[in-house]
């Protein structure tokens, strides 16, 4: 390695390692042997490197602090946005190139370039620092001090301290699932797990047996929380019934309810004001049928 302060790390299609240092340059690592690429053997622009990301053709975007963005396709190099500052970069699914910088969002179609910051679109902040797209095509796009944004391509959503549960409106970066869920790295306020239809645990591909259409537990609502939230189950058969909250460590919280009733919909609220903030686990047990779930607790 050229330099232990490593800002960026990616896997190409062939397996091999590329590191971004602040300031040695760029790092390949084909599991045998390195290859160094800096301003003096290549064409980077600046060897303090901090973001890279790799289209599945091998296209190689890589950001730099103060020399813009810089593209190399094995041979060849080329340099956009000199002077700024690429805090983040990524490819959408038509190969378009997302890049987050000091000023804004730049996103490149390989023909032009278009620009947006808080002068032209619904974006509050311009320091981008992080993107990443859900499977409908739709940009999510964390900022430095603005919290985040959903961007369907015309129209923007912010989410923040005032109108979200987010502890935290310094992101570092977003990865979208391809459940839904974007896991959203904050500066001081942990990782944080949202989806605005809920957050998705788990999700059965097949049901196999009877009892999975016959009983039901859903996802608590909402999720995220503070300080309640709601848990939504179905009874198709007349039995004793249990719905118990977990910590992480398997403790049991607390027992929401634990007697017997009648086939139908039913719904319990959990206030958790005497908790603190974390991960806990929920569970329905009813005959045969047993089904746990995840929520999160955020103060």
């Amino acid at each position: 390695m050229p330099d232990d302060d490593v800002r960026a790390v990616a896997v190409d299609s062939e397996n091999n390692k590329w590191a971004g240092t602040y300031n040695g340059g760029l790092a390949m690592f084909d599991d045998t042997e390195w290859i160094v690429y800096t301003t003096s053997n290549s064409g980077l622009s600046r060897d303090k490197v901090i973001s890279i990301a790799i289209d599945p053709e091998g296209n190689k975007c890589i950001g730099t602090e103060r020399a813009g963005l810089c593209r190399f396709n094995g041979v060849s190099w080329s340099r956009y946005l000199s002077n700024e500052t690429v805090n983040t970069t990524n490819f959408d699914s038509e190969g378009n190139i997302w890049v987050g910088t000091e000023n804004g969002l730049a996103v490149f179609d390989n023909t032009e370039w278009t620009f947006y910051n808080s002068t032209n679109s619904g974006l509050s902040n311009n320091s981008v620092t992080a993107v990443d797209f859900d499977s409908l095509g739709n940009s999510w796009i964390g900022t430095y001090g603005g919290g985040f944004f959903h961007f369907d391509g015309t129209n923007w959503t912010n989410y923040n301290r005032y109108n979200s549960v987010l502890p935290d409106i310094w992101i570092k970066s977003i990865i979208v699932e391809e459940n839904g869920n974007k896991l959203i790295g904050t500066e001081g306020g942990g990782l944080v797990i949202f989806n605005e239809n809920g957050v998705v645990v788990s999700v059965d591909e097949e049901k196999s047996s009877e009892l999975l259409n016959e009983f039901a537990l859903s996802q608590n609502y909402p999720n995220p929380f503070n300080p309640s939230t709601k848990i939504s189950y179905s009874i198709q058969e007349h039995g004793n019934v249990e719905l118990k909250v977990f910590d992480v460590l398997g403790r049991e919280v607390v027992t929401l309810v634990n007697k017997k009733q009648k086939s139908g919909d039913y719904e319990v609220n959990f206030d958790a004001g005497n908790l603190s903030s974390g991960i806990y686990f929920y569970r329905l047990q009813s005959g045969n049928f047993v089904k746990s779930m995840k929520m999160i607790l955020l103060k």
